[in-house]
């Protein structure tokens, strides 16, 4: 109809949301980016005969990156000029993440190229290199083109989803897309968690998931649930058992339309604690010291009348020398209790044996139990410099024997990798420690190809650390 009716509409590419009544095609999801400078190409056609563009918004559903600011971002129409929207972001620094529901947009507060390094994951409107504005006055119909280019060798990465959001009047455009969110992990135990975040369907059928496992390609997921169709973000969680003591997890939320990934929350990590250890067992009482008397067994007297015992005397402290035979005593020589009889002379020259027990007439010492203390847990190098060998790094270190642990190489707040052991008796362990992908370009990055790093190892309750300088 005349009179210049307005007609706000979104489209997606990787997610198939359109307007009643319009036909269009979506781009291919989750395609690579290869590192070449022809780049990834990904279209959105709009059918005729379309209406002229008074604002235009782009938004990146879904970009994965090792290195995000190795790329190049452009738009155009019909074959017409590309439009620059970011290029080497953050200077070229900007670190491996994700720009997950993040949109270009002329009237926004902030520069996307203004980004500072370590900002990623990417959300919110940004200004874009190349105004959008250049495409206004143009029809909405025809074929739109964006193109990714990593023109840097040693990151890759993938292009999940994006859209174009139209208006033909000056209040901007409608964007109904849904934004997923992840929060912090709760209730971390040795073998449980509460992991999630938050949905918003932004008034759109949506689901959502929750993924997680032990590196950023997670591997496990709750069941696609019905997020509905509400505006704001809504506290979308889940509980986690089973899990294994003393390791990292990542985890993240993601929203997803008819199927496909609309929006991914920010990658996130927990450490679970180590299993508590047994308590110590009750200690075995002592035997009775005074048990009860036993009557004895009947004796058959001896015809032969006994030598009285000797009086008992105590032992001396020291060995005493007796007296020679020709010194004139009252009596012999005591002998020691428990030890060999003596010989002595009578007052009337007559001899007179003194005959003690068996045994060396000394008290035994008590016997001691001795029970070796367990090995501590520490590395057994510190040297303070270490070398990658094929993306992997390898430390010895000291831990209880058959004790199960893990060691964790951290630079700064990023995780560069994680192994598990088991400790060796009376040896060291050898750990080998794969570093992840980002662990690997932040040290490629890094000047001289170098990073200061923490590593911890926890095993058996017990925990060691040692900084050094990893070398690429």
């Amino acid at each position: 109809s005349g009179g210049g009716a307005a007609l706000p509409f979104l489209l997606r590419a990787g997610a198939p949301v359109a307007p009643s009544g319009t036909a269009w095609t979506p781009a291919a999801p989750n395609a690579a980016i290869p590192e070449t400078y022809a780049g990834l190409s990904s279209t959105i056609t709009v059918p005729g005969p379309g209406a002229p563009i008074q604002d235009l918004d782009l938004r990146i559903d879904q970009l994965a990156h090792g290195w995000l600011g190795d790329l190049r971002v452009y738009l155009s129409h019909d074959g017409g000029p590309r439009r620059a929207l970011a290029v080497h972001p953050g200077r070229g620094e900007m670190r491996g993440g994700t720009l997950a529901g993040m949109v270009f947009d002329d009237h926004a507060g902030a520069p996307f190229a203004s980004l500072a390094v370590g900002t990623a994951p990417v959300t919110g409107r940004y200004r874009p290199l190349a105004a959008l504005e250049a495409f206004e006055g143009e029809t909405t119909a025809g074929t739109w083109t964006l193109t990714v280019v990593d023109d840097w060798d040693g990151s890759t990465g993938t292009l999940g989803g994006w859209s174009l959001g139209f208006s033909t009047r000056s209040t901007g455009c409608e964007d109904n897309s849904a934004v997923a969110a992840t929060g912090a992990a709760a209730a971390v135990g040795a073998t449980a968690a509460t992991i999630g975040g938050t949905v918003d369907a932004a008034g759109a059928a949506t689901e959502y998931r929750i993924v997680w496992g032990e590196t950023d390609a997670y591997g496990s997921s709750t069941p696609v649930v019905s997020a509905g169709a509400v505006r704001g973000a809504a506290a979308r969680t889940t509980a986690l058992t089973g899990l294994a003591p003393e390791t990292t997890y990542h985890f993240r939320v993601e929203a997803l339309r008819f199927g496909e990934l609309a929006s991914a929350g920010e990658d996130r990590t927990f450490t679970t604690t180590a299993v508590p250890p047994p308590p110590d067992p009750e200690p075995t009482p002592d035997p009775d010291p005074d048990p009860a008397p036993v009557s004895p067994e009947p004796v058959t007297p001896d015809p032969t009348p006994a030598t009285p015992d000797p009086k008992p005397v105590a032992p001396d402290p020291v060995p005493v020398t007796p007296p020679t035979t020709n010194q004139p005593t009252d009596a012999g020589p005591r002998a020691p209790a428990g030890g060999a009889g003596g010989t002595g002379t009578t007052g009337g020259g007559s001899t007179g044996a003194a005959t003690g027990g068996s045994g060396s007439g000394w008290l035994a010492d008590p016997e001691i139990t001795i029970t070796p203390r367990p090995a501590a847990l520490a590395f057994a190098s510190s040297a303070k410099t270490v070398r990658v060998t094929g993306g992997k790094v390898t430390l010895r270190l000291t831990a209880p024997a058959s004790a199960r642990g893990t060691l964790t190489l951290r630079a700064g707040a990023r995780t560069l990798g994680t192994a598990r052991f088991t400790g060796r008796a009376a040896s060291t362990t050898a750990v080998t420690v794969k570093l992840t992908a980002s662990g690997r370009a932040a040290l490629r990055k890094a000047r001289g190809h170098k990073l200061a790093v923490t590593a911890r190892a926890t095993a058996a309750g017990r925990t060691a650390t040692w900084k050094f300088t990893l070398r690429g």
